[in-house]
């Protein structure tokens, strides 16, 4: 009633009040408290545990750091209660997490410098949240015995297991630490020497002080990123990235530490999570990479294959192919890179029919015309007058944007058209494009070769000298060079444990198939030899080269992937085979049911005089063969529409009740098995081709990238020429590999990568510059969003004075639905 009403509003009108009276002294009271007392920093601490960062703008920080009394117990506060906007302010006003978690003096040589940031980052209460898995993986690393983040070795340790053992080890000591473990890679050269330090000696103690800055400065940053990421505090590695130059690594390592996550959370919410932040990283990689390519292309390419010193000499393609980051290899820029290697100092746009006409030539003629009629890249750089060309890249490496490498080094100076046609020829032959082609004549000639044998003049050994045929022991040299060559591909992978090696080899589905190939080629030659007496024994030997010669025929799949229009439907089989297991198994399951169904009622009653006991030409014994043989494969045959004399013997006996029976139950099954089930796996292999049409040419797109990494450390001569090439590099790695674990820790710097390596120092620090500046508004653009929409509240006062005016309203609506009741 009326009465009610009016006193609800006055109720209402005394709470409002007491309230706005209540919560505006309060927060007077309190700032002018701290004020009065200059004590800003509880000030601060108030808006920290609110999450409010723009009363903390206007009433502490006002753009100044020195309104801050303890800036490194307010900013370890923030990494604890994970309050990027705070970060971001903080770094964005110029403190340096350097000086914060590293001392300025070391005291001593036995103390680790990261004590205190494995105190304040890695303790327990951090690392065993439900909100990450990193405890996991902790648990499970065999080398990390305390089963805790305490030191160096476990750190590297856990990012080894989560990104991958291609990575080198990110935290030392000193400079001087990590010097002595990149020369013993063969990372940089031996000549390479760090200045160590006596921290006892007090003279030096400020020399080594400036050191020790240097080097902090210079990875302190990825260190919190790091950190963010393996936390999984994702808004704030958005901040730290923004404060990185080189982000589009950085993201994709996010997306390899998530992806790893991922595959061991239950389902539920978070594991949803791992999902969707592993696609913002992504993204976030592709959008910078958009950025760069905006601004210069061929830049863009250098950057996807540099080796990047910040993140353990990896790159992005390696980082992307091995975090399967599909998208990201699919780009225009990872495209156009990936062709330019595969081109190297072959001009990559060879399109026209003139152009492939030219290299074909060039091919056939074993690259002696190449030079006269094949389109090589030119020097696009400018030059004074007198201006020699010096090396930028490292030859070892990816280096065909190199002008120096383009020219020289010239063999013979005093005939320079000579010496021109004689690097053109070599520069032909290294190219991946030339292997490549030159790989697949090869095979195709084994192959017939192969097959040859096995046709014609595979039969058992005689006592002629030789014993086997010419072609026989061609083939045989054949497989062992190829052995060879796999065996050179398999110690020049990216991987640097041989477990790691292993599992990235048998990884593939093709190297597992070329292995099985290799044992029972070797299996059946043995065989071939040692179990040949009669020529029953001598079938097992033909029968294993048979299967042998199949595999390798299926192996030819693998050159079809680098083919624009014929790769993508290769991955489409691929997929495609999941459904094919499906439906085999449905088959399987309706194929037996009849089986055994019409068999009991035909054949094997004794009564319809169709088994040998009764004179019939079934077999009714209980045994594998026969089994199969009278059950399995006549109803298996029927899918071809082969009946054989399974309707003669019906139609003998149409009069019987098991006949009549037995033809209702076969038209059951033709029907089901023929009609519906056959059109269904058409149904479905139509649908799988539409639904992943995009997703196969992304991944051909990967595939190609792993096709050009192997061949891009090929020999450039095909078996058998390349027998000699195969066992000088084969003991020059072993010979390096008994240097570093034994003597002289050194590995081999000219050992041939998959990166491309900047000569001077001066060329990387451009190409991070670039990167930097090419994604600074877009980095800094997340961070600001993320202040606009990605906090976890406004604050407490926001949500107080909301309220507040959400409860003036409705006293106001009710004031007016009161005077429109009482009119």
């Amino acid at each position: 009633d009326k009465e009610t009403k009016t006193k609800k509003i006055d109720t209402l009108k005394s709470l409002n009040s007491v309230l706005r009276n209540l919560i505006g002294d309060y927060m007077h009271e309190l700032y002018f408290e701290t004020e009065k007392q200059n004590k800003p920093a509880s000030f601060l601490e108030l808006a920290m545990d609110w999450d409010c960062i723009h009363v903390a703008k206007e009433f502490v920080l006002k753009n100044s750091l020195t309104n801050i009394p303890n800036q490194e117990e307010a900013f370890i506060k923030a990494l604890d209660k994970n309050l990027p906007t705070f970060i971001y302010e903080f770094l964005r006003l110029g403190m340096d997490p350097a000086e914060i978690f590293f001392p300025p003096i070391k005291i001593s040589s036995k103390q680790s410098r990261y004590k205190k940031f494995f105190e304040n980052l890695y303790h327990d209460g951090a690392v065993n949240r439900d909100q990450t898995h990193i405890k996991y993986f902790i648990n499970s690393d065999k080398e990390t015995k305390t089963k805790k983040i305490d030191t160096l070795k476990s750190l590297n340790s856990v990012l080894r297991n989560l990104i991958g053992d291609y990575m080198h080890e990110l935290y030392f000591e000193t400079e001087e630490e990590e010097t002595r473990d990149r020369i013993k890679w063969g990372l940089i050269k031996s000549s390479v020497q760090s200045q160590s330090y006596n921290y006892d000696d007090i003279d030096k103690r400020y020399q080594s002080y400036e050191e020790i800055k240097r080097y902090t400065h210079k990875y302190i940053i990825r260190d919190l990123f790091l950190w963010a990421i393996l936390m999984n505090y994702i808004d704030m590695a958005k901040v730290f990235l923004s404060f990185l130059k080189y982000r589009i690594c950085s993201a994709l390592i996010a997306t390899k530490i998530l992806k790893k996550y991922h595959s061991v959370a239950i389902y539920g919410e978070l594991k949803d999570n791992y999902e969707k932040n592993i696609k913002y990283f992504e993204k976030y990689a592709i959008n910078c990479l958009d950025k760069c390519d905006n601004h210069d292309r061929n830049r863009t390419c250098n950057i996807v294959l540099q080796r990047n010193e910040l993140y353990g000499y990896v790159t992005c393609l390696q980082v992307a192919s091995d975090a399967n980051d599909k998208l990201f290899i699919s780009t225009p820029s990872c495209v156009e890179a990936m062709r330019n290697v595969l081109y190297d100092k072959l001009y990559p746009e060879q399109t026209s029919t003139k152009n492939r006409g030219s290299l074909f030539i060039g091919f056939i003629s074993l690259g002696l015309f190449a030079s006269y009629l094949v389109q090589y890249r030119e020097i696009e750089m400018e030059k004074e007058v007198g201006e020699s060309l010096k090396p930028t890249l490292e030859p070892h490496g990816i280096n065909y944007s190199d002008p120096y490498s383009l020219e020289y080094p010239r063999c013979i100076k005093t005939m320079p058209n000579l010496s021109r046609h004689i690097h053109r020829l070599k520069n032909f032959h290294l190219s991946v494009l030339t292997k490549y082609c030159y790989h697949v004549v090869f095979y195709i000639f084994f192959l017939l070769l192969f097959s040859y044998v096995l046709l014609f003049n595979f039969s058992p050994p005689t006592n002629t000298n030789p014993s086997i045929h010419w072609t026989e022991i061609l083939t045989i040299i054949f497989v062992s060079f190829m052995l060879l060559e796999e065996i050179h591909y398999f110690f020049t992978q990216d991987n640097l444990t041989f477990l790691g090696q292993l599992k990235h080899f048998f990884g593939d589905f093709f190297k597992s198939m070329t292995t099985l190939a290799f044992i029972l080629f070797y299996l059946g030659l043995i065989l071939r030899f040692r179990y040949a007496d009669t020529e029953e024994k001598f079938v097992v030997a033909r029968v294993i080269m048979a299967f042998d010669i199949e595999i390798w025929w299926l192996r030819c799949m693998t050159f079809i992937i680098v083919i624009p229009y014929l790769g993508p439907h290769l991955v489409a089989i691929g997929k495609m085979i999941y459904d094919l297991l499906f439906f085999m198994c449905i088959i399987g399951i309706v194929i037996i049911a009849y089986g055994v169904a019409s068999r009991s009622m035909v054949y094997y009653p004794k009564v319809n005089n169709f088994t040998r006991e009764t004179g019939g030409p079934i077999d009714a014994s209980f045994d594998g063969r026969s089994v199969f043989r009278q059950i399995i494969y006549p109803v298996y045959y029927l899918l071809y529409g082969e009946f054989h004399t399974q309707l003669d013997d019906l139609d003998n006996n149409s009069n019987a009740g098991w006949s009549i029976t037995n033809h209702i139950l076969l038209a059951i099954h033709m029907l089901f098995l023929n009609i519906l089930l056959i059109n269904l796996l058409i149904a479905m292999f139509s649908k799988r081709f539409n639904q992943t049409y995009e997703e196969t040419r992304q991944i051909w797109h990967s595939q190609r990238y792993l096709l050009i990494r192997e061949y891009f450390t090929r020999s450039p001569f095909i078996p058998p020429i390349s027998f000699m090439w195969n066992i000088y590099y084969l003991i020059r790695m072993l010979v390096f590999f008994i240097k570093r674990t034994v003597s002289n820790p050194s590995a081999d710097y000219e050992a041939k990568v998959f990166k491309m390596i900047a000569k001077d120092i001066s060329i990387s620090n451009k190409w991070r510059e670039f990167e930097g500046a090419s994604t600074y508004d877009y980095a800094h653009d997340e961070v600001k969003a993320l202040n606009a929409v990605s906090m976890k509240s406004l604050s407490a006062l926001d949500e107080f004075q909301d309220n507040l005016l959400k409860l003036s309203s409705t006293i106001d609506q009710m004031e007016i639905e009161f005077d429109e009741d009482c009119k």
